[in-house]
């Protein structure tokens, strides 16, 4: 950590979806000299992973305080056992669990990352430097490395996800909340996003619920606050993914509010997205053309789904024209399989 802030780098490291990812970026002044140290460092815990005994021993210590403690009427308490009942047994996207975590080995670990940190690497970069100063970056860090092993053979069954829960209404109340509105969730099922035209109808659809729920819920009922609606899926694993409702509203009104969620939903998946509806959401996602072109996430996430489908580089010279392939019937085949009243889950929480 020193010697990366002394260039102005930083350098982190997650086990997620189907990989593990070190995500490094040049900070305040850092420029390219920061983006060089970030990758000397990658290099240099690839070579020399040091001794990792202090870090696993204060991982235990600090063990209890990473844990959700479900046992206390919170806010953040509700929502994760809501999760993990959506998630019906599938652990692999809700937070750790003290028993679990706290079986685990330094040398399950050590055994762990060595077969993993040996594989092939997959790297994108991205940053307002030259291309040949970023390909010598790049060749005198991570290409003087030896060559790398085989990658891990991946069971493709490990990939399908449990089918998220259904129906479920969990109702609470006296909940330690530090405001004296009512909280309500609704989530429905939706596909994953393992590809970027699968992720580009979730958005859509996300902004259609999102829209939906200002114009029925909050312009004409004027009873909740800042209603919230969106849609998300999984980059990795096959099937996951959720249409959410995030609604604040007074507590006398929530069996009310409820209902109009779930009735304004279900009209959704029975009468679709009219075409100028989706006009007009889709041109205030794309906003100004550059936008998509200055947001960093958009192209780390992007660039990496080119290695296994390299056509999409065509579509990302034309950020203007991104979501111009999402159509009406898709929107709404779309709506019309996750959006059904069956389909919704309900978590509603009151305060104390």
């Amino acid at each position: 950590d020193a010697a990366l802030a002394t260039a102005g780098g930083a350098l982190d490291f997650a086990v997620g979806g189907d990989a593990c990812v070190f995500s490094g970026r040049a900070q305040g002044g850092g420029g390219e000299a920061g983006l060089r140290r970030a990758l000397e460092t990658l290099v240099a815990l690839l070579q020399d992973n040091g001794e990792r005994a202090p870090a696993f021993a204060k991982f235990q210590k600090e063990l209890p305080g990473l844990i959700v403690d479900t046992e206390r009427p919170t806010w953040g308490g509700a929502r994760l056992l809501f999760d993990r009942a959506l998630a019906d047994g599938d652990r692999r996207r809700l937070p750790l669990e003290f028993e679990p975590a706290r079986r685990v080995t330094a040398e399950q670990v050590e055994g762990f990352l060595a077969a993993e940190l040996a594989g092939p690497i997959e790297l994108v970069v991205v940053a307002q430097l030259p291309l040949d100063a970023l390909v010598k970056q790049v060749a005198t860090t991570v290409g003087t490395l030896p060559t790398r092993g085989t990658a891990l053979p991946i069971d493709e069954s490990r990939r399908a996800a449990t089918p998220m829960k259904r129906g479920l209404d969990e109702s609470r109340g006296a909940i330690d909340l530090d405001t004296q509105v009512a909280l309500l969730q609704v989530v429905y099922p939706a596909g994953d996003a393992r590809d970027a035209a699968s992720e580009r109808r979730l958005e859509l659809l996300g902004d259609v619920v999102g829209d939906r729920l200002r114009a029925e819920i909050r312009e004409k009922l004027g009873t909740t606050y800042s209603p919230n609606g969106g849609a998300w899926g999984d980059p990795a694993l096959r099937g996951r993914g959720r249409v959410e409702l995030d609604v604040r509203v007074d507590p006398a009104k929530l069996a009310v509010i409820k209902e109009a969620c779930l009735a304004a939903m279900e009209t959704l998946a029975k009468q679709g997205v009219a075409k100028a509806e989706l006009e007009r959401l889709r041109a205030a996602r794309i906003g100004n053309g550059d936008a998509l072109a200055r947001d960093p996430d958009f192209w780390l996430r992007q660039l990496h789904r080119t290695f296994a489908t390299p056509a999409l580089q065509d579509e990302l010279a034309d950020l203007k024209h991104w979501y111009d392939g999402v159509t009406v019937a898709e929107l709404n085949a779309l709506a019309k399989e996750s959006l059904t009243r069956e389909k919704a889950s309900v978590l509603a929480v009151r305060p104390r």
